[in-house]
């Protein structure tokens, strides 16, 4: 409310000192304080991934669909990493491979993959590496590698694609496609939600802890909760204990083992 009221006086040329006004100031902290909590980013998953890059292709956007791509797979934090990404060959001197890079790698026996590399993440000082295979047989238009390049190859494979992007940008047309796509709550989403999505997919699909803490390189194990919904956890509780109940003649060993994985 303070900040409408503020721009209207901007915009009717009036003085806007008293919003400065040290009473103003601490009763906006106040009010923050005592807010209701806002809601969280809804995650964005595979389904609804496939949804969302099927429409940026559709409206020429190709750079679009590549972020999401790619902020979905190696868990970018959009703002800080994703819109910075620099794409170098594969073999440039390591010495060149700065800041934050991506770039495809087939001298694997995995198979062809893409590489994601920085110098330093959030919470993280050490150097980040972490390579995705390719998903065709199952998500082929959503593949983190040939997906990727097909859609760098619209974009004359440009060394910094996303640098016409902001954060601001990003998150209003997420918000005007969701709402295009008719997803529930399409005004609460930002791109913390492709984050948010991939770490709901593993706990999902029955994926460990370490699994979760590795993807998301999270360095502490309470980091990654922010990005869980509690009700998917909860859920994967009570389907862990209804396994081990259909299960009694289960050693003790192996339900010790089981309590402590939880």
């Amino acid at each position: 409310y303070l900040r409408a009221v503020k721009n209207l006086c901007l915009k009717m040329g009036y003085p806007i000192t008293p919003f400065k006004h040290e009473l103003v100031r601490r009763a906006t902290k106040l009010l923050e304080k005592t807010s209701i909590k806002k809601e969280k980013s809804p995650p964005v998953g595979l389904t609804t991934l496939k949804r969302l890059v099927e429409l940026a292709v559709r409206e020429l956007d190709n750079a679009s669909a590549a972020l999401y791509i790619l902020s979905y797979w190696f868990l970018l934090r959009v703002p800080s990493e994703a819109l910075t990404l620099r794409f170098v060959k594969a073999g440039t001197d390591i010495g060149q491979r700065t800041g934050k890079t991506i770039y495809f790698d087939e001298d694997d026996e995995s198979g062809p993959g893409v590489r994601f590399e920085s110098n330093k993440r959030k919470n993280i000082n050490d150097p980040t590496d972490m390579r995705r295979i390719c998903h065709c047989k199952t998500d082929k238009d959503v593949c983190p590698v040939h997906a990727i390049e097909c859609y760098m190859k619209h974009e004359a494979l440009e060394e910094r694609p996303f640098q016409h992007l902001s954060a601001r940008s990003v998150n209003a047309t997420l918000r005007r496609r969701m709402m295009q796509l008719e997803v529930d709550k399409y005004a609460l989403f930002t791109s913390k939600c492709f984050r948010r999505g991939h770490t709901n997919d593993i706990a999902d699909r029955g994926g460990s802890l370490f699994e979760i803490l590795e993807n998301g390189q999270w360095n502490s194990r309470g980091g990654y909760r922010p990005y869980l919904e509690e009700a998917r956890l909860r859920d994967r509780l009570a389907n862990a204990r209804a396994e081990r109940q259909k299960s009694p003649e289960d050693s003790p060993s192996e339900s010790s083992q089981s309590s402590n994985e939880e």
